[in-house]
């Protein structure tokens, strides 16, 4: 639907005024329902709009907000067509946001310490005759931008506004003010989030919008590809597709929200903050990357042996197939390639493409380790949801183990870290295909996909050693950020004494663990009809 959106709009003072009443604090628990949360909501919020007052000036504003996300289970495996687990977290990015009579973009951040004022023309986001998103975000222009500003806050005000700018849009600049609780770099999608509450006050003036949410995903990811990512639109989903105390089951290829359920009672889950930031150094870059090459490696020669495997989930969800004949397929793939066995066994053009996304340093491909991984994980993520929706907690604590063990790179033990590699060379894997002949569950086999950290894996090893913790795992793509901890009620205060006392207070790491709340999805916030504020008027 696209066309001007009718929105009942206040000044930055009288939201003030709503937010000191009765009816704000109605309005924000309808978001998460917790009291406590809503109290936090709304003293953030009346700091949002101090700072746009102060900054500039007591105007008619659009308030939008989108939460961070969880995925519960089904990690590394959406662009491979797998099933995540999705949950939105009572932690958001907020914006307040009002036009201007010029073409240019003001930004202020509540915390502005660390993410200080910018300003920016319109006119230059986009190179002069380009209209096509791909031509634009793969343009030297937008290259070089990106290289100036590496690491600027803005650069995601800047993406919003330019997927706004290709698509006709975006006659006028803007003031905007942001905050937000979502901790960055702990794989809870922050940078996602700021896209989606931008794109979702924008919208509300540049009139565009669909009641596809799907699509609505896509293109919250694709614009967030401005700023040199290449990711998926599983974040975006999550953010948009969330629901107050709920689960949501999102599929791919195409992206679809499958299912919406209650999340589950009896079981909490905890997020705990590593206080290493995911990284997205060109290190870390070389490694998501070259296991994304083992995947494609290891899909192409699948194509070859069965039809009607495209992704990895193909092999997986298909009803006909046994886990043996599974495993069988699997064994036939290469243990390990060396970057010359790859020219030789892929097309000249796939292997160049692929080879050219990471340095040399990342090493050889594990190819059958990393599809394994893959497979079993696209089994995982299918069974947890009916795990979930059974509040068979203590089958879902066992595919949250596996699924870990398959990133892993150590394990702890007496408070000493031992390094972990997972054999899955012919021998070993002759024996996986006899175990699975005999009843094995592949599902419960981790593979080998190693972008946990040292840090991680010591928190997840003193969780599970918790009396009441059923299973723990990395959040997110990995390589720093967060993990995560399933455990029955009453036991996570023993939890977080656990981790301050095992790893917090020894590395020197301020404690950062969040009690996971299912909250809602993305969206514009609305004044209450019955307002007490009369002066709310419709946005021009």
């Amino acid at each position: 639907m696209q066309g001007e959106r009718k929105k009942r709009m206040l000044t930055a003072t009288q939201w003030l005024r709503l937010c000191a009443g009765e009816e704000g604090r109605r309005l924000f628990a309808s978001l998460s329902g917790q009291g406590s949360w809503t109290e936090s909501r709304r003293r953030a919020t009346e700091d949002l709009l101090e700072k746009f007052l102060a900054r500039f000036g007591d105007r008619k504003v659009v308030l939008a907000r989108a939460p961070g996300r969880l995925n519960l289970m089904g990690r590394h495996i959406d662009h491979r067509g797998g099933y995540v687990n999705m949950v939105c977290l009572d932690r958001d990015i907020m914006v307040a946001v009002a036009p201007r009579d010029d073409r240019r973009v003001c930004l202020t951040n509540v915390d502005g310490q660390r993410f200080p004022d910018s300003e920016f023309c319109l006119d230059h986001l986009v190179p002069p005759g380009f209209t096509d998103w791909a031509d634009i975000i793969n343009s030297r222009h937008v290259a070089e931008q990106n290289a100036k500003r590496k690491g600027d806050w803005s650069n995601y005000a800047r993406a919003a506004c330019a997927w706004f700018i290709a698509r006709g849009r975006m006659s006028r600049g803007y003031d905007v003010a942001v905050t937000g609780d979502i901790p960055i770099g702990a794989g809870l999608s922050s940078s996602s989030a700021l896209i989606v509450a931008l794109v979702e006050a924008l919208s509300v003036f540049e009139g565009w919008r669909t009641d596809d949410r799907a699509r609505w995903a896509e293109e919250a990811g694709t614009a967030e590809w401005y700023v040199g990512t290449r990711g998926g639109f599983g974040d975006h989903a999550a953010i948009i597709f969330g629901r107050q105390g709920c689960v949501a089951r999102i599929g791919f290829f195409p992206l679809a929200c499958l299912d919406v359920f209650p999340a589950p009672a009896g079981c909490g889950i905890l997020v705990c903050h590593s206080g290493s930031a995911a990284r997205k150094t060109a290190g870390a870059r070389d490694i998501f990357n070259h296991r994304v090459a083992c995947y494609e490696i290891g899909e192409e020669l699948l194509q070859r042996r069965t039809k009607g495997v495209q992704r990895l989930r193909d092999l997986a969800y298909d009803p006909s197939r046994s886990q043996a004949e599974m495993v069988e397929l699997l064994e036939r793939l290469p243990a390990v390639m060396t970057r010359e066995e790859v020219r030789g066994a892929l097309p000249s053009e796939m292997a160049d493409r692929l080879l050219a996304t990471h340095a040399e340093s990342a090493g050889p491909y594990p190819v059958r380790a990393v599809t394994l991984f893959g497979v079993a994980e696209c089994l995982r993520s299918r069974r947890a949801a009916e795990c979930l929706r059974r509040g068979a907690w203590e089958e879902f604590g066992c595919l949250m183990n596996a699924s870990h063990d398959g990133d892993r790179v150590s394990r702890w033990h007496a408070g000493r870290s031992i390094p972990w590699t997972a054999d899955y060379g012919d021998r070993a894997f002759g024996a996986l295909v006899c175990r699975v002949r005999q009843g094995a569950d592949l599902g419960l086999e981790p593979g080998a996909y190693a972008c946990s950290t040292d840090a991680i894996d010591r928190m997840v090893d003193i969780a599970l050693s918790v009396r009441g913790v059923l299973g723990a795992q990395i959040s997110g793509a990995g390589l720093g950020g967060s993990m995560m901890v399933a455990v029955r009620q009453g036991a996570e205060d023993l939890v977080e004494r656990a981790l301050v006392s095992g790893y917090y207070e020894p590395c020197g790491v301020q404690p950062d663990i969040l009690r996971v709340v299912p909250s809602a999805g993305s969206g514009v916030i609305q004044p209450p009809r019955c307002s007490p504020c009369r002066l709310a008027e419709t946005a021009p």
